[in-house]
């Protein structure tokens, strides 16, 4: 777990940096989906790879790793969070 949130931590921010100023997962959806400012699949001048796709988004970096996140809604936050599989 700790290596898959490491790896999460580290794609995730590339992605991000990448596509400034897209915030954080929840915004990236929001980008493909509602204001249509970038494809559905990517790939980043980093060399992340990304797809969105139902609720979430898998990212892949440039060494192969891969990571998937979900935006689920936390009941006690009321808000969405990103979650994975274990």
């Amino acid at each position: 777990m700790r290596r898959f949130a490491a790896a999460l931590h580290g794609i995730r921010g590339r992605l991000l940096a990448d596509l400034s100023p897209v915030a954080d997962i929840a915004d990236l959806l929001a980008a493909v989906r509602s204001r249509r400012e970038l494809p559905r699949e990517g790939l980043t001048r980093s060399g992340i790879e990304y797809t969105v796709h139902g609720v979430g988004c898998r990212m892949i970096g440039s060494d192969g790793r891969e990571v998937d996140v979900d935006l689920v809604t936390d009941p006690l936050l009321g808000r969405e969070v990103e979650a994975f599989d274990a």
